[in-house]
């Protein structure tokens, strides 16, 4: 009996097998941690497009009506110290910034120096029962000012995330997160929840309302986002996988450009455990 090629990769594709787990691509992580003595990497590039068509907004001390930002590599290195227990290691950023100021059609560019964050991190699961898990995450972070360049700041953030997932069956789950932290003269607390299926063993698709809130020593600055993220994740093997995420504030207080939309793209690789 002969088989087509084609008919070869769709058995393939529907073979089942165990499929990377990754914290990517939405903003809630996974509850799960990586395997023991293993190594993943996680990563991608984000570009997100904020303008406005009213009056312009000052950024940074500049007038904007139009500011387009390539962020790379938002990468984090996670390894799993126990079967419910990872440490990790997230990536410094590098942004390009494209902006045009009000009256004016030339493209400006920009680095933005003060977003190259780096953190240190651990995760564990505190319960992993049937169909619910429940994981606590805390990742310390260092922070640049949003000040011109003689007047920035390095200091030191504590973050926590309370994150949730209940499996309704095999191909679907809801999931969400809790999330509160301490920066220089600002408070932060996040919460989102998300949906989720399974299309096949390899193509999940998921939909997630998420809302940042940022308290700051003066009220009159406290700024909140309510953003809908549409994402997808595809499993090249059992430990590779590619993941897209489309997403838009549909509401904001902050007193900058609205950011309109953002697309990001991302990768995912389980390295060998080992022996």
């Amino acid at each position: 009996m002969r088989f087509s090629p084609i008919l070869v990769l769709c058995l393939l594709s529907l073979a089942s097998y165990a499929q990377i787990d990754t914290d990517r691509p939405a903003f809630t992580n996974s509850v799960n941690v990586v395997p023991k003595s293993t190594l993943q990497f996680e990563g991608g590039m984000g570009y997100t497009v904020q303008a406005t068509n009213v009056v312009p907004v000052i950024n940074n001390g500049r007038s904007l009506k139009r500011l387009e930002t390539y962020t790379l590599p938002q990468a984090v290195f996670r390894y799993g110290i126990t079967s419910r227990a990872e440490v990790r290691f997230e990536v410094p950023q590098f942004s390009l910034s494209r902006y045009k100021l009000a009256n004016d059609s030339q493209s400006r560019y920009a680095t933005d120096l003060w977003n190259r964050q780096v953190g240190m991190g651990l995760k564990f699961q505190i319960l992993d029962k049937d169909k619910f898990t429940l994981s606590y995450l805390a990742t310390l972070r260092t922070e640049r000012d949003n000040f011109p360049e003689s007047e920035r700041e390095l200091t030191f953030g504590l973050f926590n995330d309370l994150i949730w997932e209940y499996r309704f069956n095999e191909k679907s789950k809801m999931a969400g997160t809790l999330g509160f932290g301490n920066g220089k003269d600002a408070y932060a607390v996040n919460a989102a929840a998300l949906i989720g299926t399974k299309i096949n063993n390899r193509l999940w698709l998921q939909a997630e309302a998420v809302s940042e809130n940022y308290f700051y020593e003066n009220s009159r600055y406290n700024v909140n986002y309510y953003t809908l993220n549409l994402s997808s994740q595809y499993a090249l093997t059992q430990r590779d996988a590619i993941d897209l995420t489309v997403g838009s504030v549909v509401h904001s207080t902050a007193f900058i450009l609205p950011r309109n939309l953002t697309i990001q793209l991302g990768y995912a690789h389980l390295f060998n455990a080992k022996k």
